[in-house]
């Protein structure tokens, strides 16, 4: 029993060493609580056309479900990249941005979101630094620290870095359209800072993936 727990302990250690986790966690986490599949899984080659595949194939295939999706989605992105060319982050963003600082007023972001008819807003330092980013939901919900029972807290000040999302998740000015696909479809996210070399230099939202996505079908089609 020693024996084989210290061999089985190795190989556990060896296997997440390697970089591949033990026990499989489950992916496409469901973010919005719903029946529904995410939305990449929706279209395209489907958990049950796997399985089928694997029962036609037949014998004994070292590789689990899980592992032959990641590889084939995976391959799928490729050939969809190379079928797009060359087309990046800088040439579909946003570059006329609305920022706030963590200084700034909750009253005075939400009236910047209301004016520009958006929905989340970028929060720069006093460096011109992407510290956190705030959307409509942040903007709403109640401060952290803040306990809504004492009632001298409900006329207390409220600041954008009360209220904040940081880190922040964003991607690089040269990143390619199909590697933004997931983040901006199944991981929950509306908005991607882009930034180059540090700095800031705009936003991609969904609307603009999709108009990009939109011109490279038209491009076909013609």
């Amino acid at each position: 029993m020693s024996a084989a727990a210290s061999l089985l302990g190795c190989a556990l250690i060896y296997n997440n060493l390697s970089g591949v986790s033990y026990p499989k966690r489950p992916g496409n986490p469901d973010l919005h609580h719903t029946r529904d599949p995410s939305a990449e899984l929706r279209v395209g080659i489907s958990d049950e056309d796997l399985e089928h595949a694997l029962e036609d194939f037949g014998g004994i295939v070292d590789i689990t479900r899980d592992d032959l999706a990641r590889l084939v989605r995976t391959t799928e992105r490729y050939a969809l990249k190379r079928g797009m060319g060359r087309m990046v982050a800088e040439q579909i963003m946003s570059r006329d941005l609305r920022c706030v600082s963590p200084n700034t007023r909750r009253e005075q972001a939400l009236a910047m979101l209301r004016r520009h008819r958006l929905r989340s807003l970028p929060v720069l330092d006093d460096d011109k630094r992407l510290v956190g980013i705030v959307s409509l939901v942040d903007l709403i919900s109640r401060p952290r620290g803040i306990s809504p029972f004492l009632p001298w807290n409900l006329g207390k000040r409220v600041l954008v870095g009360q209220l904040m999302t940081s880190p922040v998740r964003y991607v690089e000015s040269q990143a390619h359209v199909v590697e933004l696909i997931p983040l901006l479809s199944t991981q929950g996210l509306h908005c991607l800072p882009v930034l180059d070399d540090g700095a800031l230099v705009g936003i991609i939202t969904q609307t603009d993936l999709i108009a990009a996505l939109q011109r490279d079908l038209l491009e076909h089609v013609g």
